[in-house]
């Protein structure tokens, strides 16, 4: 292949990156995931207790905040995962992909908040809104990495197959849907809204019967 050209022949982009530039991003990126799973753990807070009778009651009251730390913790996780397996197939990176890797970053990072806010609120319509919401939006940029990404295959590797985008998309996408879905039920009913949360698992299980192991390709 000729210098300057990309995946099937077609010329590619000057401004793309690849190599050790590539790496770079990819690097940065598990750092920021990883730090903010570190961070959730800040979600999870215990008054000073002096008594056996205090501890047991603290500790009781902290379950919510214990319960929503595992959460956010599986779907930042879900996240990385996803995120590792895209940039698998990724071979360059433009302004464009740079801009929006940087956005998923900016929302995986702000995570531990809306975690405490519904760990300590879990019970109002406003707290639920709030996580469904930065969940959405983690979704949708995590969503548009992938979709830029594939468009016209510029930035993935020539080989990948055709059914394992379309099922990575759906992958991708089936997270905002749920959580968008649960935000007018959230309304009605916040702790309604939380277990239709578990969707997610669902919809993994339904693609894996669709597609097979293709995630795994």
């Amino acid at each position: 292949m000729s210098e300057g050209s990309g995946p099937g022949g077609a010329q590619a982009s000057p401004q793309v990156e690849r190599g050790l530039d590539l790496d770079r991003v990819v690097f940065f990126s598990d750092a920021v995931f990883a730090i903010s799973i570190t961070v959730l753990t800040l979600s999870l807070r215990l008054p000073t207790q002096t008594t056996d009778r205090g501890v047991a009651d603290a500790l009781h009251r902290a379950i919510p905040s214990i319960v929503t730390y595992v959460l956010s913790f599986v779907v930042v996780g879900l996240f990385w995962i996803a995120h590792h397996r895209m940039f698998r197939y990724i071979t360059g990176i433009d302004a464009g992909l740079m801009r929006l890797n940087l956005v998923v970053l900016l929302v995986v990072a702000f995570t531990p908040f809306p975690t405490s806010v519904l760990g300590d609120h879990g019970n109002t319509t406003a707290a639920v809104v709030f996580y469904a919401a930065t969940m959405t939006l983690l979704g949708l940029v995590s969503l548009s990495l992938w979709v830029y990404a594939t468009h016209g295959r510029r930035l993935i590797r020539p080989s990948t197959p055709e059914p394992f985008i379309r099922h990575s998309f759906w992958r991708a996408a089936s997270v905002p849907v749920v959580f968008a879905a649960s935000i007018p039920i959230a309304f009605v009913n916040p702790f309604a809204a939380e277990w239709f949360w578990m969707l997610i698992v669902i919809s993994r299980i339904v693609l894996r019967r669709l597609y097979g192991s293709l995630n795994e390709a």
